[in-house]
C-alpha cells in the first residue's frame, strides 16, 4: 500500500509543478500556418501537325463515282478496263468535309501503285509503272507513271516483244488542278512513302482521269483496246490495277 500510495504522490506532483510551469510562462504563439501554394495549371499541349496517308478512306470521306470521258456512269467492276479504253476512266469526287482535315492530297496508294500485265497470270517487278518526274506536267495537273512490259500476239506467227506502257493521270476541277512531287511534300512530312511518285492539293470537288496506254506500231494507244483488238494467246489477259486515295493532315 506505502508503493502505490508514493506512486499517487509523485504523479499529482508532476502535475501540480507542469501547471505551474504552464501558468508562469507565456504560452508560445503557434506559428499561423502557411497558405498552401495552389496548383499550377497543366500546361495545354501544343497541337502538332500529323500527315496519314495515301490511304482509303481518309477523315474527308468525299462521295466518288465513275464515269467515261462522256460522263456515262461505269460500273466499279468495269472501272479498270475503263482505265485502258480511249478517254481513261474519270473518277468524280464530290462532298468533301474538308472540316475534318487540315491539308488533302489525291494520289495512289503506295501499296496499289499503277500496274499493267499483257499476261494476266501474276504482277511480275516490270508491270509496276515508276513515276516519271521528266513526263509530267505537275504545274497543269498532269502525272505519268511510266514502264516496260511484255506483249504476245499473233501476226504470222507468235511474236513476243516488250513495249513502253503508261499512265497518265489529269485532275481537273474547281479543287483540284496541280499536282506537287513527292518528294517536295516530303520535305515537309518524312513519313510519307515517295514512291507515290506525285500528289494533287484538293480544296474541293475535283475530278481524276486515270489513263493507261501502250506504246505500239509508233503511237500510243489504249491499253485495253490494242490489247483486245490484236490476237492473243488465249491464256492471256489485260490487267489494270491502281488504288486512288487521299493523304491529309489533321492537328492532334
Amino acid at each position: 500500500m506505502r508503493k502505490n500510495k508514493l506512486s499517487i504522490i509523485i504523479l499529482s506532483f508532476v502535475a501540480a509543478g507542469l501547471l505551474i510551469l504552464l501558468s508562469a510562462c507565456p504560452a508560445p504563439t503557434a506559428p499561423s500556418p502557411s497558405p498552401s501554394p495552389s496548383p499550377s495549371p497543366s500546361p495545354t499541349p501544343t497541337p502538332i501537325l500529323v500527315f496519314y496517308g495515301p490511304e482509303w478512306p481518309s477523315p474527308a470521306d468525299p462521295s466518288y463515282a465513275y464515269t467515261d470521258s462522256g460522263d456515262n456512269p461505269v460500273a466499279e467492276a468495269d472501272a479498270g478496263r475503263q482505265a485502258g479504253l480511249a478517254g481513261g476512266l474519270v473518277i468524280n469526287y464530290s462532298s468533301f468535309t474538308l472540316s475534318a482535315v487540315n491539308d488533302l492530297w489525291w494520289a495512289f496508294e503506295a501499296a496499289y501503285p499503277p500496274q499493267l500485265s499483257f499476261t494476266g497470270s501474276s504482277w511480275e517487278h516490270e508491270e509496276t509503272l515508276i513515276f516519271n518526274l521528266g513526263e509530267s506536267k505537275l504545274g497543269t495537273g498532269v502525272a505519268v507513271w511510266t514502264g516496260t512490259i511484255g506483249l504476245s500476239y499473233y501476226d504470222g506467227g507468235l511474236i513476243t516483244t516488250m513495249v513502253p506502257v503508261r499512265c497518265t493521270v489529269t485532275v481537273s476541277g474547281a479543287g483540284a488542278s496541280t499536282f506537287t512531287a513527292a518528294n517536295d511534300v516530303h520535305d515537309l512530312y518524312s513519313n510519307l512513302d515517295t514512291s507515290v511518285g506525285a500528289l494533287a492539293p484538293v480544296t474541293g470537288d475535283m475530278n481524276a482521269t486515270v489513263l493507261f496506254e501502250t506504246y505500239f506500231n509508233s503511237s500510243w494507244q489504249p491499253a485495253a483496246e490494242l490489247f483486245e483488238n490484236l490476237s492473243t494467246q488465249g491464256t492471256d489477259q489485260c490487267m489494270i490495277s491502281f488504288g486512288p486515295a487521299f493523304a491529309y493532315t489533321v492537328y492532334e
